[in-house]
Protein backbone atom coordinates (compact mmCIF):
# COMPACT_ATOMS: atom_id res chain seq x y z
CA UNK A 1 0.00 0.00 0.00
CA UNK A 2 1.61 3.44 -1.06
CA UNK A 3 2.13 6.19 1.79
CA UNK A 4 0.86 9.72 1.74
CA UNK A 5 4.03 10.69 0.64
CA UNK A 6 3.99 8.57 -2.43
CA UNK A 7 0.65 9.83 -3.56
CA UNK A 8 1.61 13.40 -3.13
CA UNK A 9 4.68 12.26 -5.62
CA UNK A 10 1.87 11.10 -7.88
CA UNK A 11 -0.56 13.63 -8.04
CA UNK A 12 2.32 16.36 -8.21
CA UNK A 13 3.48 14.29 -11.21
CA UNK A 14 -0.43 13.97 -12.78
CA UNK A 15 -0.42 17.88 -12.29
CA UNK A 16 3.43 18.92 -13.29
CA UNK A 17 4.66 15.73 -15.41
CA UNK A 18 7.93 15.52 -13.13
CA UNK A 19 8.55 13.22 -10.47
CA UNK A 20 11.73 14.86 -9.85
CA UNK A 21 10.30 18.33 -8.94
CA UNK A 22 8.23 16.17 -5.90
CA UNK A 23 11.65 16.83 -3.36
CA UNK A 24 10.78 20.13 -3.00
CA UNK A 25 8.13 18.90 -0.60
CA UNK A 26 10.50 17.25 1.42
CA UNK A 27 13.33 20.10 1.28
CA UNK A 28 11.24 23.17 0.72
CA UNK A 29 11.40 25.04 4.18
CA UNK A 30 8.09 26.62 5.96
CA UNK A 31 7.06 28.38 8.98
CA UNK A 32 3.98 29.47 10.82
CA UNK A 33 3.88 32.54 12.96
CA UNK A 34 1.04 32.84 15.54
CA UNK A 35 1.12 36.36 17.63
CA UNK A 36 2.87 36.61 20.96
CA UNK A 37 -0.26 37.54 22.93
CA UNK A 38 -3.01 35.08 24.00
CA UNK A 39 -4.74 33.73 21.02
CA UNK A 40 -8.76 34.39 20.97
CA UNK A 41 -10.91 31.42 19.53
CA UNK A 42 -10.83 32.54 16.63
CA UNK A 43 -6.91 32.73 15.89
CA UNK A 44 -7.03 29.49 17.08
CA UNK A 45 -9.71 27.65 14.39
CA UNK A 46 -7.65 29.87 11.73
CA UNK A 47 -4.44 27.97 13.21
CA UNK A 48 -6.21 24.52 12.67
CA UNK A 49 -6.50 24.89 9.15
CA UNK A 50 -3.59 26.26 8.04
CA UNK A 51 -1.65 23.83 10.21
CA UNK A 52 -3.61 21.05 8.98
CA UNK A 53 -3.78 22.09 5.16
CA UNK A 54 0.27 22.55 4.91
CA UNK A 55 1.11 19.76 6.94
CA UNK A 56 -0.45 17.16 4.72
CA UNK A 57 1.70 18.29 2.06
CA UNK A 58 4.89 19.50 3.30
CA UNK A 59 7.19 17.94 5.39
CA UNK A 60 9.35 20.23 7.04
CA UNK A 61 7.56 22.70 8.74
CA UNK A 62 8.45 24.88 12.06
CA UNK A 63 5.76 27.05 14.23
CA UNK A 64 6.57 29.73 16.26
CA UNK A 65 4.42 31.89 18.62
CA UNK A 66 1.86 31.66 21.10
CA UNK A 67 0.15 28.72 19.52
CA UNK A 68 3.25 26.63 18.66
CA UNK A 69 3.24 23.74 21.01
CA UNK A 70 -0.24 22.91 19.83
CA UNK A 71 0.50 23.36 16.37
CA UNK A 72 3.78 20.66 16.61
CA UNK A 73 1.24 18.35 18.06
CA UNK A 74 -1.48 18.69 16.05
CA UNK A 75 0.76 18.03 12.58
CA UNK A 76 2.31 15.16 14.47
CA UNK A 77 -1.01 13.17 14.10
CA UNK A 78 -2.25 14.59 10.88
CA UNK A 79 0.38 14.79 8.71
CA UNK A 80 0.69 12.02 6.18
CA UNK A 81 4.96 12.93 6.43
CA UNK A 82 7.89 12.40 9.10
CA UNK A 83 6.14 13.68 12.54
CA UNK A 84 9.41 14.38 13.80
CA UNK A 85 10.14 17.26 10.65
CA UNK A 86 7.22 19.05 12.58
CA UNK A 87 9.07 21.48 15.08
CA UNK A 88 7.96 23.82 17.62
CA UNK A 89 11.31 26.32 16.67
CA UNK A 90 12.45 29.29 14.38
CA UNK A 91 15.36 28.66 12.55
CA UNK A 92 15.60 31.53 9.85
CA UNK A 93 15.87 30.54 6.38
CA UNK A 94 13.05 29.53 5.20
CA UNK A 95 11.71 29.44 1.68
CA UNK A 96 8.18 30.16 3.28
CA UNK A 97 6.77 32.03 6.19
CA UNK A 98 3.20 32.42 6.76
CA UNK A 99 1.64 34.59 9.22
CA UNK A 100 -1.61 34.47 11.14
CA UNK A 101 -3.06 37.49 12.31
CA UNK A 102 0.12 39.09 12.82
CA UNK A 103 3.60 40.81 10.33
CA UNK A 104 6.29 38.31 9.98
CA UNK A 105 9.52 39.42 10.63
CA UNK A 106 11.86 40.59 7.77
CA UNK A 107 13.15 38.26 5.48
CA UNK A 108 14.45 39.11 2.49
CA UNK A 109 15.02 35.63 1.15
CA UNK A 110 11.68 33.92 2.16
CA UNK A 111 8.49 34.76 0.47
CA UNK A 112 5.74 35.74 3.25
CA UNK A 113 1.99 35.41 3.68
CA UNK A 114 0.10 37.36 6.28
CA UNK A 115 -3.31 35.55 6.56
CA UNK A 116 -6.33 36.66 8.37
CA UNK A 117 -10.19 36.90 8.37
CA UNK A 118 -12.72 39.37 10.43
CA UNK A 119 -15.97 38.08 10.84
CA UNK A 120 -17.05 36.99 7.00
CA UNK A 121 -14.12 39.12 5.55
CA UNK A 122 -10.68 37.02 4.56
CA UNK A 123 -7.72 39.57 4.58
CA UNK A 124 -3.85 38.79 2.69
CA UNK A 125 -1.32 41.14 3.23
CA UNK A 126 0.16 43.70 5.69
CA UNK A 127 -3.48 44.71 7.02
CA UNK A 128 -4.55 40.74 7.93
CA UNK A 129 -5.52 40.39 10.93
CA UNK A 130 -8.05 37.99 13.24
CA UNK A 131 -11.19 39.35 14.72
CA UNK A 132 -14.63 38.73 15.30
CA UNK A 133 -16.10 35.40 16.40
CA UNK A 134 -14.89 31.70 15.60
CA UNK A 135 -16.01 31.39 11.62
CA UNK A 136 -14.70 28.21 10.38
CA UNK A 137 -16.14 29.17 6.70
CA UNK A 138 -13.83 32.15 6.83
CA UNK A 139 -11.13 29.99 8.56
CA UNK A 140 -10.97 27.22 6.02
CA UNK A 141 -10.81 30.23 3.00
CA UNK A 142 -8.20 32.13 4.30
CA UNK A 143 -6.11 28.54 5.19
CA UNK A 144 -6.61 27.63 1.42
CA UNK A 145 -6.01 30.41 0.03
CA UNK A 146 -2.47 30.82 2.42
CA UNK A 147 -1.84 27.01 1.21
CA UNK A 148 -2.03 27.52 -2.42
CA UNK A 149 -0.46 30.89 -2.44
CA UNK A 150 2.94 28.50 -0.82
CA UNK A 151 1.83 26.18 -3.66
CA UNK A 152 2.20 28.28 -6.43
CA UNK A 153 5.49 30.14 -5.10
CA UNK A 154 7.43 27.01 -4.20
CA UNK A 155 6.29 25.26 -8.02
CA UNK A 156 5.94 28.80 -10.12
CA UNK A 157 8.48 27.60 -12.16
CA UNK A 158 6.65 24.35 -13.37
CA UNK A 159 3.29 26.17 -13.99
CA UNK A 160 1.66 27.15 -16.50
CA UNK A 161 1.17 31.21 -15.98
CA UNK A 162 2.18 30.84 -12.87
CA UNK A 163 4.08 34.26 -11.98
CA UNK A 164 2.99 34.74 -8.33
CA UNK A 165 1.99 38.42 -7.87
CA UNK A 166 3.38 40.25 -4.80
CA UNK A 167 1.12 39.58 -1.35
CA UNK A 168 -0.77 43.03 -1.39
CA UNK A 169 -3.49 43.48 0.92
CA UNK A 170 -6.74 41.77 0.00
CA UNK A 171 -10.08 41.48 1.29
CA UNK A 172 -12.17 39.24 0.23
CA UNK A 173 -16.36 39.49 1.88
CA UNK A 174 -17.35 35.83 1.77
CA UNK A 175 -20.94 36.89 2.18
CA UNK A 176 -20.87 38.68 -1.49
CA UNK A 177 -18.87 36.04 -3.24
CA UNK A 178 -21.51 33.64 -1.96
CA UNK A 179 -24.34 35.24 -2.24
CA UNK A 180 -25.77 35.78 1.38
CA UNK A 181 -28.49 37.95 2.23
CA UNK A 182 -28.35 37.37 5.56
CA UNK A 183 -25.20 36.21 8.47
CA UNK A 184 -26.22 31.86 9.22
CA UNK A 185 -26.20 31.38 12.90
CA UNK A 186 -28.43 28.52 13.84
CA UNK A 187 -28.87 25.82 11.49
CA UNK A 188 -31.73 23.35 11.45
CA UNK A 189 -31.42 21.28 8.04
CA UNK A 190 -34.18 19.34 6.59
CA UNK A 191 -33.45 15.28 5.87
CA UNK A 192 -30.00 15.35 4.53
CA UNK A 193 -28.08 12.70 2.70
CA UNK A 194 -24.16 13.27 2.08
CA UNK A 195 -23.01 10.80 -0.23
CA UNK A 196 -19.17 10.82 0.05
CA UNK A 197 -16.94 11.36 2.30
CA UNK A 198 -13.66 12.13 0.74
CA UNK A 199 -11.57 14.85 -0.01
CA UNK A 200 -14.12 17.70 -0.48
CA UNK A 201 -16.72 15.75 1.60
CA UNK A 202 -14.50 16.19 4.58
CA UNK A 203 -14.14 19.33 3.92
CA UNK A 204 -17.85 20.08 3.94
CA UNK A 205 -18.05 18.40 6.89
CA UNK A 206 -15.13 20.42 8.99
CA UNK A 207 -16.98 23.19 8.79
CA UNK A 208 -20.17 21.66 10.01
CA UNK A 209 -17.97 19.91 12.81
CA UNK A 210 -16.71 23.60 13.79
CA UNK A 211 -19.72 25.49 13.62
CA UNK A 212 -19.99 28.07 16.31
CA UNK A 213 -23.80 27.94 16.93
CA UNK A 214 -26.51 25.04 17.24
CA UNK A 215 -27.08 22.98 14.28
CA UNK A 216 -30.31 20.73 14.65
CA UNK A 217 -32.03 18.18 12.26
CA UNK A 218 -31.08 15.40 10.43
CA UNK A 219 -27.98 13.51 8.11
CA UNK A 220 -27.12 10.25 6.56
CA UNK A 221 -23.48 9.86 6.21
CA UNK A 222 -23.32 7.48 3.03
CA UNK A 223 -19.54 6.08 1.99
CA UNK A 224 -18.25 2.65 1.88
CA UNK A 225 -14.73 3.00 2.18
CA UNK A 226 -12.58 2.98 5.05
CA UNK A 227 -9.55 5.34 5.94
CA UNK A 228 -6.37 4.33 5.42
CA UNK A 229 -2.39 5.56 5.72
CA UNK A 230 -2.57 6.55 1.69
CA UNK A 231 -6.41 8.72 2.46
CA UNK A 232 -3.98 11.16 4.76
CA UNK A 233 -2.53 13.70 2.25
CA UNK A 234 -6.23 14.73 1.33
CA UNK A 235 -8.48 14.27 4.10
CA UNK A 236 -9.05 17.21 6.43
CA UNK A 237 -8.71 16.88 10.18
CA UNK A 238 -7.99 13.04 9.45
CA UNK A 239 -6.05 11.55 12.03
CA UNK A 240 -3.68 8.55 12.17
CA UNK A 241 -5.37 6.44 15.01
CA UNK A 242 -8.57 6.43 12.72
CA UNK A 243 -6.98 3.95 10.56
CA UNK A 244 -8.80 1.26 9.41
CA UNK A 245 -11.63 2.50 11.23
CA UNK A 246 -15.19 3.78 8.56
CA UNK A 247 -15.17 7.08 7.32
CA UNK A 248 -18.29 7.89 7.73
CA UNK A 249 -18.40 6.21 11.43
CA UNK A 250 -15.81 8.93 12.20
CA UNK A 251 -16.97 11.91 11.20
CA UNK A 252 -20.69 10.79 12.63
CA UNK A 253 -19.02 10.60 16.38
CA UNK A 254 -17.63 14.08 15.49
CA UNK A 255 -21.08 15.74 14.49
CA UNK A 256 -22.75 14.04 17.65
CA UNK A 257 -20.43 15.37 20.03
CA UNK A 258 -20.27 19.49 18.49
CA UNK A 259 -24.11 19.07 17.81
CA UNK A 260 -26.08 16.83 20.04
CA UNK A 261 -29.37 18.31 18.39
CA UNK A 262 -28.51 16.78 15.09
CA UNK A 263 -29.55 13.04 14.51
CA UNK A 264 -25.98 11.66 12.23
CA UNK A 265 -26.66 8.18 11.11
CA UNK A 266 -23.71 6.60 9.34
CA UNK A 267 -24.03 4.20 6.35
CA UNK A 268 -20.75 2.20 5.55
CA UNK A 269 -22.11 1.29 1.68
CA UNK A 270 -22.07 2.72 -1.61
CA UNK A 271 -24.77 5.23 -2.42
CA UNK A 272 -27.67 2.37 -4.46
CA UNK A 273 -27.08 -0.02 -1.69
CA UNK A 274 -28.21 2.41 0.48
CA UNK A 275 -31.39 4.40 -1.84
CA UNK A 276 -32.43 0.37 -1.93
CA UNK A 277 -32.73 0.02 1.77
CA UNK A 278 -33.97 3.38 2.18
CA UNK A 279 -36.18 3.31 0.18
CA UNK A 280 -37.94 5.74 -3.02
CA UNK A 281 -41.69 6.49 -1.20
CA UNK A 282 -39.87 10.09 0.10
CA UNK A 283 -37.78 12.21 -1.56
CA UNK A 284 -34.23 13.16 -0.32
CA UNK A 285 -34.40 16.53 0.81
CA UNK A 286 -31.10 17.54 0.47
CA UNK A 287 -28.32 15.60 -1.46
CA UNK A 288 -24.84 17.16 -0.21
CA UNK A 289 -22.26 15.08 -3.25
CA UNK A 290 -18.80 14.93 -2.94
CA UNK A 291 -18.19 12.04 -5.29
CA UNK A 292 -15.35 11.36 -7.35
CA UNK A 293 -16.81 10.44 -11.05
CA UNK A 294 -19.25 11.72 -13.48
CA UNK A 295 -21.15 8.32 -13.42
CA UNK A 296 -21.91 8.36 -9.43
CA UNK A 297 -23.50 11.98 -9.63
CA UNK A 298 -25.36 10.64 -12.30
CA UNK A 299 -26.49 7.79 -10.34
CA UNK A 300 -27.22 10.38 -7.44
CA UNK A 301 -29.68 12.64 -9.91
CA UNK A 302 -31.78 9.57 -10.84
CA UNK A 303 -32.97 9.57 -7.01
CA UNK A 304 -34.31 12.88 -7.77
CA UNK A 305 -33.73 14.88 -4.41
CA UNK A 306 -35.46 17.68 -4.22
CA UNK A 307 -32.35 20.02 -3.89
CA UNK A 308 -28.60 19.05 -4.30
CA UNK A 309 -25.30 20.66 -3.70
CA UNK A 310 -22.64 19.63 -5.58
CA UNK A 311 -19.25 19.87 -4.77
CA UNK A 312 -16.47 19.00 -6.73
CA UNK A 313 -12.36 19.07 -7.67
CA UNK A 314 -11.50 18.69 -11.69
CA UNK A 315 -8.20 19.57 -12.62
CA UNK A 316 -6.59 22.87 -10.81
CA UNK A 317 -10.37 23.75 -10.12
CA UNK A 318 -12.52 23.44 -7.48
CA UNK A 319 -16.16 24.47 -7.12
CA UNK A 320 -19.74 23.76 -6.10
CA UNK A 321 -23.34 24.14 -7.17
CA UNK A 322 -26.64 24.21 -5.41
CA UNK A 323 -29.26 22.65 -7.73
CA UNK A 324 -33.15 23.29 -7.42
CA UNK A 325 -35.40 21.78 -10.27
CA UNK A 326 -37.83 23.38 -11.50
CA UNK A 327 -39.44 24.26 -15.48
CA UNK A 328 -36.84 26.83 -15.68
CA UNK A 329 -34.39 25.19 -13.61
CA UNK A 330 -32.17 22.74 -14.13
CA UNK A 331 -31.18 19.47 -12.05
CA UNK A 332 -27.69 17.43 -11.23
CA UNK A 333 -27.47 15.20 -14.16
CA UNK A 334 -28.51 17.57 -16.80
CA UNK A 335 -24.52 18.81 -16.04
CA UNK A 336 -23.37 15.41 -16.26
CA UNK A 337 -25.46 14.25 -19.24
CA UNK A 338 -24.02 10.70 -20.61
CA UNK A 339 -21.59 11.52 -23.87
CA UNK A 340 -23.03 10.85 -26.87
CA UNK A 341 -20.36 10.54 -29.01
CA UNK A 342 -17.87 8.71 -26.68
CA UNK A 343 -17.20 5.00 -28.26
CA UNK A 344 -17.05 3.33 -24.68
CA UNK A 345 -18.67 3.69 -20.97
CA UNK A 346 -17.10 4.07 -17.84
CA UNK A 347 -17.23 0.49 -17.29
CA UNK A 348 -15.25 -0.27 -20.40
CA UNK A 349 -12.84 2.66 -20.32
CA UNK A 350 -11.23 1.25 -17.14
CA UNK A 351 -11.62 -2.60 -18.21
CA UNK A 352 -9.50 -1.32 -20.88
CA UNK A 353 -7.28 0.23 -18.98
CA UNK A 354 -6.56 -1.97 -15.81
CA UNK A 355 -7.32 -5.13 -17.73
CA UNK A 356 -10.43 -6.28 -15.23
CA UNK A 357 -13.12 -8.12 -16.53
CA UNK A 358 -16.18 -5.08 -16.95
CA UNK A 359 -17.85 -7.49 -14.40
CA UNK A 360 -15.17 -6.84 -12.11
CA UNK A 361 -14.86 -3.47 -13.02
CA UNK A 362 -18.35 -2.72 -12.36
CA UNK A 363 -18.54 -3.77 -8.99
CA UNK A 364 -15.21 -1.99 -7.58
CA UNK A 365 -16.72 1.16 -8.99
CA UNK A 366 -20.44 0.93 -7.31
CA UNK A 367 -18.94 -0.89 -4.19
CA UNK A 368 -15.79 0.70 -3.47
CA UNK A 369 -14.07 -2.53 -2.22
CA UNK A 370 -10.61 -2.84 -1.99
CA UNK A 371 -8.61 -4.47 -4.82
CA UNK A 372 -7.59 -8.01 -3.67
CA UNK A 373 -4.17 -9.24 -4.61
CA UNK A 374 -5.84 -11.25 -7.49
CA UNK A 375 -6.98 -7.85 -8.85
CA UNK A 376 -4.18 -6.40 -8.00
CA UNK A 377 -1.93 -7.97 -9.88
CA UNK A 378 -3.70 -8.16 -12.90
CA UNK A 379 -3.63 -4.23 -12.98
CA UNK A 380 0.36 -4.69 -12.18
CA UNK A 381 0.67 -6.67 -14.91
CA UNK A 382 -1.56 -4.87 -17.26
CA UNK A 383 0.13 -1.20 -16.48
CA UNK A 384 3.51 -2.20 -15.16
CA UNK A 385 3.16 -0.96 -12.08
CA UNK A 386 3.59 -1.82 -8.42
CA UNK A 387 1.02 -4.36 -7.05
CA UNK A 388 1.90 -3.03 -3.45
CA UNK A 389 0.39 -0.02 -4.34
CA UNK A 390 -2.62 -1.43 -5.39
CA UNK A 391 -4.00 -4.02 -2.73
CA UNK A 392 -6.78 -2.88 -0.59
CA UNK A 393 -7.04 0.30 -2.20
CA UNK A 394 -10.53 1.04 -4.13
CA UNK A 395 -10.93 0.89 -7.81
CA UNK A 396 -11.25 4.83 -8.22
CA UNK A 397 -8.28 5.56 -5.99
CA UNK A 398 -5.76 4.47 -8.37
CA UNK A 399 -6.88 5.28 -11.10
CA UNK A 400 -4.99 8.83 -10.88
CA UNK A 401 -1.87 6.73 -10.83
CA UNK A 402 -2.19 4.74 -13.90
CA UNK A 403 -2.80 8.27 -15.65
CA UNK A 404 -0.65 10.42 -17.65
CA UNK A 405 1.29 7.81 -18.39
CA UNK A 406 2.10 5.99 -21.80
CA UNK A 407 5.11 4.55 -23.86
CA UNK A 408 6.48 5.37 -27.23
CA UNK A 409 9.20 3.88 -28.82
CA UNK A 410 11.66 6.70 -29.50
CA UNK A 411 14.28 6.45 -32.68
CA UNK A 412 17.84 4.05 -31.49
CA UNK A 413 15.47 2.52 -29.15
CA UNK A 414 14.49 -0.99 -28.90
CA UNK A 415 12.56 -0.20 -25.56
CA UNK A 416 9.62 1.97 -25.13
CA UNK A 417 9.96 4.98 -23.61
CA UNK A 418 7.90 6.08 -20.45
CA UNK A 419 6.02 9.37 -20.78
CA UNK A 420 3.77 11.32 -18.78
CA UNK A 421 1.19 12.94 -20.73
CA UNK A 422 -0.98 15.86 -20.27
CA UNK A 423 -4.30 18.03 -22.28
CA UNK A 424 -2.78 21.89 -22.71
CA UNK A 425 -5.25 24.53 -22.15
CA UNK A 426 -6.64 24.48 -25.74
CA UNK A 427 -7.26 28.51 -24.69
CA UNK A 428 -3.59 29.05 -23.73
CA UNK A 429 -1.70 27.23 -26.86
CA UNK A 430 1.15 29.45 -26.93
CA UNK A 431 2.01 28.33 -23.44
CA UNK A 432 1.59 25.00 -24.49
CA UNK A 433 4.26 25.19 -27.27
CA UNK A 434 7.09 27.34 -25.01
CA UNK A 435 6.89 24.24 -22.74
CA UNK A 436 9.92 22.78 -21.97
CA UNK A 437 10.73 19.19 -23.63
CA UNK A 438 6.83 19.55 -24.94
CA UNK A 439 5.66 17.44 -28.16
CA UNK A 440 2.49 18.32 -29.70
CA UNK A 441 0.19 15.20 -31.04
CA UNK A 442 -1.82 17.58 -33.12
CA UNK A 443 -4.12 19.32 -30.05
CA UNK A 444 -2.78 16.72 -27.48
CA UNK A 445 0.56 17.34 -25.61
CA UNK A 446 3.04 15.11 -23.37
CA UNK A 447 6.82 15.65 -22.06
CA UNK A 448 9.50 12.87 -22.30
CA UNK A 449 11.83 11.71 -19.70
CA UNK A 450 14.50 12.09 -22.32
CA UNK A 451 15.61 15.68 -23.80
CA UNK A 452 16.44 13.55 -27.20
CA UNK A 453 15.22 14.95 -30.31
CA UNK A 454 13.10 12.67 -32.16
CA UNK A 455 10.39 12.20 -34.98
CA UNK A 456 7.88 9.36 -34.19
CA UNK A 457 5.76 8.24 -36.94
CA UNK A 458 2.14 7.20 -35.87
CA UNK A 459 3.34 3.78 -35.95
CA UNK A 460 6.08 4.44 -33.20
CA UNK A 461 2.57 4.51 -31.00
CA UNK A 462 2.44 1.45 -28.81
CA UNK A 463 -0.70 2.89 -27.20
CA UNK A 464 -3.80 4.92 -27.85
CA UNK A 465 -4.36 8.11 -25.88
CA UNK A 466 -7.62 9.02 -24.53
CA UNK A 467 -8.79 11.35 -21.80
CA UNK A 468 -9.26 10.72 -18.23
CA UNK A 469 -13.14 11.21 -17.19
CA UNK A 470 -13.37 13.89 -14.84
CA UNK A 471 -10.30 15.50 -15.34
CA UNK A 472 -9.21 18.46 -17.03
CA UNK A 473 -5.78 19.56 -17.48
CA UNK A 474 -3.32 17.31 -17.24
CA UNK A 475 -4.38 13.69 -17.23
CA UNK A 476 -4.51 10.98 -19.28
CA UNK A 477 -5.76 7.53 -19.52
CA UNK A 478 -3.71 5.18 -21.62
CA UNK A 479 -4.11 1.58 -22.11
CA UNK A 480 -1.19 -0.91 -22.67
CA UNK A 481 -2.60 -2.54 -24.81
CA UNK A 482 -1.70 -1.67 -28.43
CA UNK A 483 -4.94 -0.04 -30.18
CA UNK A 484 -4.40 1.80 -33.44
CA UNK A 485 -6.62 4.04 -35.12
CA UNK A 486 -6.72 8.11 -34.18
CA UNK A 487 -9.79 9.95 -35.15
CA UNK A 488 -7.10 12.81 -36.35
CA UNK A 489 -4.77 10.26 -37.75
CA UNK A 490 -1.67 12.46 -36.97
CA UNK A 491 1.47 11.89 -39.64
CA UNK A 492 3.97 12.55 -36.83
CA UNK A 493 5.12 13.51 -33.62
CA UNK A 494 6.82 16.82 -33.92
CA UNK A 495 8.60 18.89 -31.60
CA UNK A 496 6.53 21.42 -30.27
CA UNK A 497 8.36 24.87 -30.91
Amino acid sequence: MSTASERNTQALQSMIGDTALATRLKQTRLAVITPATAPTPALQLLSEYVVDTLCRLWEQVDFHGSLAEPQRLAAQTTTGGDPASMQHAWRPGYDVVIALGCRAPDMSAAYIIEIGYDGWTVIMGPDAHVGGESNPVAAAFAAALASSRAFQWVFRDALDGAAVPPVETTRADLRVLYGLTTEPMALTLPPTVVFGSGAVGHAFLSILERWPHPVTGAMDLVDPDPYGHSNMQRYTFMLRASVPKAKVTIRRDALAQKHPGLKVTSYPHDLNAYCQARGYAEHIALAVVGLDSPEARRHVALKLPIRTVNMWTEGKRVGGALYTPSDQRACLGCDYLEPKGERMDETARVAQQTGLLPGVVRQLLDTAAGLTTTEAQVIAAHQHVRVENLVGEPLRSVLPALCATGRVVLPGSAAPVEVPFEIPDPADAASARSARNVFVLHQFAFAPTTDERCRVTEAALDQESRPCEGRAHVEFCVPSQAVRGFACKPPLLRRAG
